[in-house]
């Protein structure tokens, strides 16, 4: 069995938004790790693979507005 070390308290990731829901789908073992649509990647960009996404992320809630302007969706 692999260990898994966790730093810091703040976590934006694939799986979850925050740390409750992170741990609890790290210990459900889900995997946040799928298919990629064309929307997620861009059209101009290469054809969908896997990957994981950050679904549920609201950047105007971490990010003041003149960040925002400086951010793409792949920052």
């Amino acid at each position: 069995m692999k260990r898994v070390v966790l730093t810091g308290a703040g976590t934006v990731n694939p799986l979850a938004v925050d740390v409750g829901q992170t741990m609890a789908a790290l210990a459900a073992g889900r995997s946040a790790i799928g298919p990629l649509s064309a929307a997620d990647i861009g059209a101009d960009r290469a054809p969908a693979f896997p990957g994981a996404r950050v679904a549920d992320f609201r950047p105007e809630a971490h990010f003041p507005p003149h960040d925002l302007a400086r951010l793409d969706r792949f920052s």
